[in-house]
């Protein structure tokens, strides 16, 4: 209250005549302001847009061709408003809008250049490479189609596959890919430039060592380095001297990453996903040092185990509602909601298209929609990103000590949870006077009378697991193309 210079003084003994005159005084006050409306334009909010648009309108400067993969530069389209490129993290990425004949289409992909790339006023810029994949449905149609001077419309920096300070040790070991390059290119940039501090060390796998995208440029970047950014090739399909032959292995990643913690981060094809976290629980480590890059479409999940296998095959009718409008369309076994929406020309609501960033999450009312068995996990994973809000609390706790950051739950400044359910003052005393009576009871034998917390504000009971489903399934790992 001093703050706004308010004299607690004036309310004693306060009369009815002081009063009325008060309000006297104070439309007098109203009637001579100026007509003026004051600027509701707060510079936080001019901030917040600036780091996180809802869209960019892009202009492609420049396009550089890598064979089987091509690199875009982006520039802000002035014109349309866009000024400049939202600053983003190294190795988030920006899901770009497509209509490829009639379907309405968004795709991830990483930024691969340095987030310095995307700093000032003038030449303000992002790069993405991109890669003709199988199936290559959205990336055969940009590289067969985009060319300099075409305008794109992308989304604000997305994910959170960056490096975490609090999480990562201060080594990472990248394990990447094919185009799954691409997100550490952007953190080896960053580190030269001094936008991040930790020391990296990449194994890059590829068939041939004429395969190797990218190769020159981070090679390059690992040059300027100082000695903290280091690339080892790992060829699986030919030996050279100077490259590493076969698969990345637990014996590969331990040779490489020396003494000391280190963060495992992989970026690639599933296959290579699904073979490096068998690696990592050889190694021994800690679930949360080691971790995938999220995004793009779930692919196979008619191989999955817990599958229904009778299903395959079939065709159903979806009614999807957006915005009040219902459309029936039809829909296959195997294939995610969002792909069956997307066909049918819906915009339906994406970015990540794995289920991993919550944009597309819808609420199932009626039938049975088909999840994989991790979905409990990304519930944590979200919840985790989400930790200041009080009803993630548990999946936050149950999330840190499956990762052994148990010193993370607690009251102390580095702590992001309590270790218990905080409930309001009124029924913590409660629940203490309860405690008390029961103790007293038991002591002088007399058995103790049922709580007469209301059920809805009970906290020890188990209630079912709550949620929607996300129009594109679960994924475990797997890079953009």
């Amino acid at each position: 209250m001093a703050k706004y210079n308010y004299d607690k003084s004036l309310l004693k003994g306060l009369s009815t005549g002081a009063f009325l005159h008060q309000v006297k005084t104070r439309n007098e006050a109203i009637a001579a302001a100026p007509d003026t409306i004051p600027s509701s334009v707060f510079n936080a909010n001019v901030l917040a847009k600036r780091l996180h648009p809802a869209v960019q309108h892009c202009r492609i400067d420049s396009v550089t061709d890598h064979g089987d993969a091509k690199s875009f530069v982006l520039v802000p389209d002035r014109e349309k408003g866009t000024q400049e490129m939202a600053f983003f993290r190294a190795s988030q990425y920006v899901s770009v809008k497509l209509d490829i004949d009639g379907a309405l289409v968004h795709k991830p992909y990483t930024i691969r250049s340095n987030p310095a790339d995307a700093l000032g006023t003038e030449n303000t810029s992002y790069t993405l490479t991109i890669k003709r994949t199988n199936p290559a449905y959205a990336s055969a149609y940009i590289l067969d189609n985009w060319k300099a001077g075409d305008c794109v419309d992308i989304s604000g920096p997305l994910g959170d596959f960056y490096y975490q300070g609090l999480r990562d040790a201060k080594h990472v070991v990248a394990v990447a890919g094919g185009s799954g390059i691409t997100p550490f290119y952007s953190m080896a940039a960053a580190i030269v430039s001094g936008l991040e501090d930790f020391d990296l060390t990449i194994l890059y796998g590829s068939r041939t060592a004429d395969g190797i995208l990218l190769r020159d440029e981070i090679e390059e970047v690992a040059a300027k380095s100082g000695g903290r950014v280091k690339v080892v090739h790992v060829l699986s399909d030919e030996e050279r001297e100077g490259y590493e032959h076969g698969f990345v292995t637990a014996e590969l990643i331990k040779k490489y990453a020396g003494e000391g913690e280190y963060s495992v981060l992989m970026c690639g094809p599933k296959a290579m996903y699904d073979f490096c976290v068998g690696e990592c629980k050889k190694l021994g480590l800690p679930k949360r040092l080691y971790r995938a890059e999220m995004s793009g479409d779930y692919m196979g999940a008619v191989n999955n185990a817990d599958y229904p296998k009778d299903q395959i095959g079939r065709e159903y009718s979806l009614t999807v509602l957006i915005h009040g409008e219902r459309t029936k369309i039809p829909c296959k076994a195997g294939e995610s909601l969002l792909w069956a929406m997307e066909r049918a020309a819906i915009n339906a609501p994406s970015h990540c298209r794995s289920g991993e960033c919550g944009w597309c999450h819808s609420r199932l009312v009626s039938g049975q929609v088909y999840v994989p068995s991790d979905a409990h996990e990304k519930a944590m994973q979200r919840a985790l990103l989400q930790y200041r809000n009080p009803s993630n609390h548990d999946l936050v706790r149950e999330a840190l000590r499956l990762c052994g950051r148990e010193d993370l739950i607690g009251f102390g400044p580095h702590a992001l949870v309590p270790p218990r359910t905080i409930h309001s003052s009124a029924e913590r005393n409660f629940r203490e006077k309860a405690a008390s009576r029961a103790k007293s009871a038991r002591t002088h034998g007399i058995a103790p009378a049922r709580s007469r917390v209301p059920a809805s504000r009970r906290t020890d009971r188990v209630a079912p697991r709550q949620g929607g489903r996300h129009a594109g399934a679960g994924r475990k790992g797997g890079g953009r193309s």
